[in-house]
């Protein structure tokens, strides 16, 4: 079972929806470090996608230090790293892009930003 939601959107880059939801879930606390990460198998069956692209999402969210390889125990999550420089908009706009029709610039999210925080 994969412990985190996914609704996926048609003509977005599936591996990179489930690299966001899953790095998501990490990051939100949902999967804590230590816990096991679905297998490359589980992944697939649960999502409804390719082996291949759960193999890829798997391989990617190792190489960046989201879940460790331990020999004998399977895939489980990392410690989060620390974050660097950017990352947070990054984040920010990922996750807003990822509901819009069309892209937006980043002048438009300010705004709306300013917005939030004056209610």
């Amino acid at each position: 079972m994969v412990p985190f939601k996914l609704k996926l959107i048609p003509g977005e880059s599936i591996f990179d929806q489930v690299c966001f939801a899953a790095t998501k879930s990490i990051l939100a606390g949902e999967l804590k470090a230590g816990e096991p990460f679905p297998s490359v198998r589980t992944l697939a069956l649960d999502l409804k996608i390719h082996p291949n692209t759960a193999h890829k999402v798997v391989q990617h969210l190792i190489q960046e230090r989201w879940l460790v390889a331990q020999p004998g125990v399977g895939t489980v999550v990392a410690q989060p790293p620390k974050a660097r420089a950017g990352d947070r908009k990054r984040a920010l706009l990922a996750g807003y892009q990822a509901h819009l029709a069309k892209p937006f610039d980043v002048a438009e999210l300010v705004l709306v930003a300013a917005d939030l925080a004056k209610r």
